[in-house]
C-alpha cells in the first residue's frame, strides 16, 4: 500500500510545527518581559498546539497503510495481489506468516478419558511422515466438552527435534490413563466370570496328577488386550493359555510346553 501522501503531509507539519514552537517560544519570552500583546502570544500557542495535534492525526492515518500481524514470524505466503482491496471489507486474508517458536500439538479426547490427562504427564508423540517417536509432556488441558464429538482439547509443546515440524503436521499421540511397574497381568480373554465373580483357569498339582482349578481374581484394570490382577494369582501359578474353552474345573489335563 502506498502511503506517499499521507508522509508528505507529515513532514510538511513537522516543518510547520518547527517554525510554529521557535515563534511561539520567542513570543513567550517577550511576553514574559510584558513586551507585545497578550493576544499574539495566545495565537501563536493555539497555533502550536493546534500543529501537534494535527501531526498525531495525520500519522494516525499513515499508520493505517501499513499491515500489522498479532505474531511475528516469517511471510510464507502472500495472498493478495498488487491494487487490489483488502481489509475487513474483503474477509480475506493478506498473507499467511509462520511462527514456528511456540508449536503446539493439539489432540481431541474423550469425555470419557476426562480427569485421567494432566498437566506435565509424559505422553509419547510420533510423527508418521517422519517415522520419529519422541516423549514429550502435556502443556494444557481444554475445560469444555465439544457437543458435535463429546471430546475435549489436549494440548502438547514438543521440545524435542522441532526442527522438522511443519504447521497442519499430523501427529499421534499416546498418553497412558494406569501405570503400575508391579502389576500382575494377563490376557483379558482368559479372565472368565460366573455371574458373581471373576476367575482364571489354573492348573492344580497334586503329585503327578494335574487338574483344572477354577481360581477367583479381583481385577484392578482391564483393558482390550491385557487385564490387570489385584488379588488371587500367586507368582509362580500356572495359568492355562490353551484350550481352555474345552475344560471345566476338576478336569485332569497334561500340560504341553512349546
Amino acid at each position: 500500500m502506498d502511503g506517499s501522501t499521507a508522509n508528505s503531509q507529515i513532514a510538511e507539519l513537522e516543518g510547520a510545527l518547527s517554525l510554529a514552537k521557535t515563534n511561539y517560544e520567542k513570543l513567550g519570552k517577550l511576553w514574559k518581559q510584558n513586551i507585545g500583546s497578550e493576544m499574539q502570544y495566545l495565537q501563536a500557542k493555539n497555533q502550536y498546539e493546534n500543529l501537534q495535534n494535527s501531526i498525531k492525526t495525520a500519522k494516525s492515518q499513515a499508520g493505517k497503510y501499513t499491515l500489522r500481524a498479532p505474531i511475528t514470524g516469517t511471510v510464507d505466503a502472500i495472498m493478495a495481489n498488487e491494487g487490489e482491496l483488502v481489509g475487513s471489507m474483503t474477509g480475506g486474508p493478506v498473507m499467511r506468516i509462520i511462527n514456528m517458536g511456540d508449536i503446539k500439538l493439539k489432540a481431541n479426547v474423550s469425555e470419557a478419558y476426562v480427569g485421567k490427562i494432566k498437566i506435565g504427564q509424559t505422553v509419547k508423540v510420533y510423527y508418521p511422515s517422519l517415522k520419529l517417536t519422541t516423549e514429550e509432556t502435556v502443556s494444557a488441558v481444554g475445560s469444555v466438552i465439544d457437543v458435535n464429538n463429546r471430546t475435549y482439547s489436549v494440548y502438547v509443546t514438543p521440545r524435542k527435534n522441532t526442527k522438522d515440524l511443519k504447521p497442519n503436521m499430523l501427529a499421534m499421540i499416546t498418553a497412558y490413563d494406569f501405570e503400575d511397574n508391579d502389576a500382575m497381568s494377563v490376557p483379558t480373554k482368559l479372565v472368565r466370570n460366573d455371574g458373581t465373580k471373576d476367575y482364571i483357569l489354573t492348573v492344580k498339582t497334586n503329585g503327578e496328577k494335574k487338574t483344572v482349578e477354577k481360581t477367583l481374581v479381583l481385577i484392578e484394570q482391564e483393558f482390550a488386550s491385557e487385564t490387570i490382577i489385584k488379588s488371587g494369582l500367586e507368582p509362580g501359578s500356572e495359568i492355562i493359555t490353551e484350550g481352555y474353552n474345552s475344560v471345566i474345573e476338576g478336569d485332569e489335563v497334561k500340560v504341553v510346553t512349546e
